[in-house]
C-alpha cells in the first residue's frame, strides 16, 4: 500500500514539475492544504498555518491578476477543483474513514504548505523599517 502511495505521489509531482506553473496549480495546493487542516488540525496542518496559507493564496492570486489581465480566476478554480477530485479526493476519504495518522500524508501536507507559503510570502510588499 505504501509503495502504491509513493508511486502515485511521484507521478503527480513529476508531471507537475515539468509543466508551467499556473494559478490552478496553486489553487490545487491550497485545496490540498485545506483538506489536511480539516482532516486533523493537530497532525497535519494547524489553524495558524492554515491562515498563513489563506493569505498566501490571496497574494498569489493577486499577483497572477496583476500580471495577466485576461486570466479567468473562476476557470482556474474550476480546474483546480476537478484536479483535486480526480487526484486526491478518494485518498482523503480513505484517510478520514481509517482515522489514523499517516507520516506520508503529513509530509505531503507540509510540502504543499511550503510551496504555497514560499511563493505567497515572496509577493508581500512589507517594507522593513529602520528601527535604530
Amino acid at each position: 500500500m505504501r509503495i502504491i502511495f509513493f508511486i502515485i505521489i511521484y507521478f503527480v509531482l513529476f508531471f507537475n514539475a515539468h509543466a508551467k506553473d499556473s494559478l490552478s496549480d496553486y489553487y490545487s495546493a491550497y485545496i490540498f492544504v485545506k483538506n489536511c487542516n480539516e482532516l486533523d488540525q493537530f497532525f497535519y496542518v494547524d489553524n495558524e498555518n492554515m491562515e498563513i496559507a489563506r493569505k498566501s493564496i490571496k497574494n498569489i492570486e493577486k499577483e497572477y491578476k496583476n500580471t495577466n489581465n485576461n486570466i479567468d480566476v473562476d476557470a482556474e478554480w474550476s480546474k483546480a477543483v476537478t484536479k483535486w477530485k480526480e487526484d486526491f479526493e478518494s485518498m482523503f476519504a480513505m484517510f478520514k474513514s481509517l482515522d489514523t495518522y499517516s507520516e506520508d500524508l503529513a509530509g505531503m501536507c507540509k510540502l504543499y504548505l511550503l510551496m504555497l507559503n514560499t511563493l505567497g510570502s515572496s509577493y508581500e510588499n512589507e517594507s522593513i523599517e529602520k528601527d535604530f
